[in-house]
C-alpha cells in the first residue's frame, strides 16, 4: 500500500504497535487492514490534500485499528453506514461482519475534515 500511495500522491503514515501475536487471526487482521486502506485511498483521491493514516495497537486485551482520511465532497450514510456512490459498501460490511467475530465494533464518522474508520476486536488467546 506504501507504493499505492506514493503513486497516487497520498500521503501515507503508518503507526503499529502490536507483538507478532495479538490474539487475532492474521487472516481477519490483514482483511480489515486492506479493506479499510481501500476505502481510505479511494476516499481521499478527490482531496485537495490526499492523506490517510493508519494505526493499530492493542490496549489490555482490545486490539484497535483505527483508519483516517481526508476526503472531498460530502460522505453519505445510511443506516450508520458510509455508502458509496457506485457500490453497495461489501467492504464496510466485512469490517463488520469481521469485527463482530471477535465480539468488537467497528465505527465509521466524520471529524474536523476527516473520515474515520475504528475498529476494536477482542483478542482470543487460542489466534
Amino acid at each position: 500500500y506504501r507504493k499505492k500511495a506514493e503513486e497516487d500522491g497520498i500521503d501515507f503514515t503508518i503507526l503499529v504497535r502490536l507483538q507478532e501475536t495479538v490474539g487475532i487471526s492474521s487472516v481477519d487482521l490483514v482483511s480489515i487492514l486492506a479493506n479499510m486502506l481501500e476505502n481510505a485511498f479511494k476516499g481521499c483521491l478527490k482531496a485537495k490534500e490526499p492523506r490517510t493514516q493508519i494505526r493499530a495497537q492493542k490496549k489490555n486485551n482490545v486490539v484497535i485499528l483505527d483508519c483516517r482520511n481526508t476526503y472531498d465532497g460530502q460522505i453519505l450514510f445510511r443506516d450508520g453506514l458510509p455508502c458509496a456512490d457506485d457500490h453497495e459498501g461489501i467492504d464496510v460490511k466485512s469490517i463488520q461482519s469481521t469485527a463482530a467475530k471477535y465480539d468488537g465494533s467497528a465505527e465509521f464518522y466524520e471529524k474536523g475534515g476527516l473520515f474515520i474508520c475504528r475498529v476494536l476486536l477482542n483478542a482470543r488467546k487460542d489466534s
